[in-house]
C-alpha cells in the first residue's frame, strides 16, 4: 500500500513521505536531551517546563506532536472502557485542568490542538499540592495560548494493491477564544480498504490433499467524526462543555472457490457488516471554594450502538448463490454519570482528593435469539 500525508498548520506546510519526519526527529533527540530546560525541585516533586520553541525541529502541526516528543515521556491514554469516569484518566492536563470527556482519549484531544496555539508544555514528576494528578506519578501539563485563532489540517491518500481505487483521509481543527469562552472544534473523515487473495490447500491426516480453496477477501472501512471543546470563565467558576459523535462502517466479505478432490467445486460467499455509532456528552462545572479547597461537578452521557449483520452463501462457480444463513446483532450501550469532586490541598506538597460518582447507569441492550431463523437481534 502507497501512501502520502499533506499536513498545514496556521502559516506552514509539511509534506511528508514514509517516515522520513519521524526519522529526522530521532536524528534531532540527543540534541535536545542535551538543551532540555532544568527541572525545577522541592521534597515531592520535579516540575520541567518546555516553551513551544523547544519543540521547533520537529516542526509539530498539533500537540500530540510536541507530547510525543517530550523528553523522558510517555503518554497514558487511561482506560475508557471502565465503569464510571474515574478510571478513564489519563496522564494529560490543559490547562491545569483535567477535560471531562471519556471516549476522546488524551491523543485524540491533542491532535485537535494546533501546535501554533500551544505557549508551552510543563512536565511534572511526584506530587504537587493543587495539581489533579488523580494517581498519576508524571503528568505533562499543555499551556495554550491567550487569544488568536489557530488551525490545522491534514491530508492523507492510500492505494491498495491491487486496486487501483483512491482512498482519500482527512481532519481539520479550529481554536479561538472570545473574551472568557475558548473552543476547539474538530472533524475528521476516512475510506480504508483492505484486500488479500490467497490460495490454500486442505489436507487430510496423511498429508495427502482433499479440497483446494482460491479466496479472495476484501474488506471496506470508512467512518468520520465530529467534536467540540469548549470552556468559559464566569467569575470564580469554570465551566466546560464536550461533544463528540462518531460514525463507523465496515463492509466486505470472502469469497471462496472451492474445489473438492472426489466432488464438485462450488463457491461460498460470506459477508459481514458492521456499522457503529456513538454519541457523548460532558459537562462540568469548577470552583475554588476557599483557599486550599476546591469543587467540581462533572455529568457526562454516553451511547454507543453497534449493528452487525451477516450471511453465508452457497452455490455453483461463478454464480451467486443461495443464502444458507444470515445473522444479525444489535446491541445498544448507555451510561449516564454524574461525579462531584473535591481537592484540598493545604498541606505542603500534597493534595487529598475525594469524589463522589453515581448515579451511574451502565447498559447493554439485550440480545434475543431466534432458532428458527439463526436471527439475533
Amino acid at each position: 500500500m502507497a501512501w502520502v500525508s499533506l499536513s498545514r498548520p496556521l502559516s506552514a506546510v509539511v509534506l511528508a513521505i514514509g517516515l522520513s519526519t519521524s526519522l529526522t526527529a530521532r536524528a534531532n533527540q540527543n540534541l535536545l536531551e542535551r538543551d532540555a530546560p532544568a527541572a525545577e525541585c522541592t521534597d515531592a516533586s520535579c516540575e520541567t517546563t518546555y516553551e513551544a520553541q523547544f519543540f521547533d525541529p520537529y516542526a509539530p502541526v498539533t500537540a500530540l506532536d510536541m507530547v510525543n516528543n517530550l523528553p523522558g515521556f510517555n503518554l497514558d491514554n487511561g482506560d475508557s472502557g471502565s465503569r464510571g469516569f474515574g478510571g478513564a484518566a489519563g496522564n494529560i492536563l490543559i490547562n491545569g485542568e483535567r477535560v471531562s470527556a471519556k471516549s476522546e482519549s488524551p491523543s485524540d484531544l491533542l491532535s485537535r490542538i494546533p501546535a501554533a496555539d500551544v505557549e508551552r508544555i510543563i512536565v511534572i514528576r511526584g506530587q504537587v499540592g493543587g495539581t489533579d494528578l488523580r494517581g498519576q506519578s508524571v503528568i505533562a501539563d499543555v499551556i495554550r495560548r491567550d487569544g488568536g485563532a489557530t488551525g490545522a489540517w491534514s491530508v492523507t491518500a492510500s492505494t491498495p494493491h491491487p486496486d487501483p481505487a483512491f482512498m482519500p483521509s482527512g481532519s481539520v481543527s479550529y481554536s479561538d477564544q472570545v473574551g472568557g469562552l475558548a473552543y476547539t472544534l474538530g472533524a475528521g473523515a476516512y475510506r480504508s480498504r483492505f484486500i488479500l487473495d490467497a490460495e490454500e490447500q486442505v489436507l487430510d491426516g496423511t498429508g495427502a490433499e482433499t479440497e483446494f480453496r482460491d479466496e479472495v477477501f476484501q474488506e471496506t472501512d470508512e467512518g468520520f467524526d465530529v467534536t467540540a471543546n469548549l470552556t468559559y470563565q464566569a467569575g470564580e467558576t469554570r465551566f466546560g462543555f464536550n461533544a463528540q459523535y462518531e460514525y463507523e462502517d465496515e463492509e466486505g466479505g470472502e469469497e471462496s472457490l472451492r474445489q473438492p478432490v472426489n466432488d464438485m467445486a462450488f463457491l461460498q460467499v460470506q459477508r459481514n457488516e458492521n456499522e457503529e455509532r456513538a454519541l457523548e456528552l460532558g459537562f462540568d462545572a469548577e470552583r475554588r471554594l476557599s483557599t486550599d479547597l476546591n469543587g467540581k461537578l462533572i455529568a457526562l452521557y454516553r451511547r454507543d450502538t453497534e449493528v452487525t449483520d451477516r450471511n453465508l452463501a452457497r452455490g455453483e462457480p461463478e454464480e451467486t448463490g443461495t443464502i444458507t444463513t444470515e445473522t444479525r446483532d444489535d446491541q445498544t450501550e448507555t451510561e449516564q454519570i454524574l461525579r462531584l469532586e473535591f481537592d484540598y490541598g493545604g498541606f505542603e506538597d500534597q493534595l487529598i482528593e475525594a469524589a463522589i460518582e453515581g448515579p451511574t447507569d451502565h447498559r447493554p441492550a439485550p440480545r434475543d435469539r431466534c432458532p428458527s431463523s439463526g436471527l439475533f437481534r
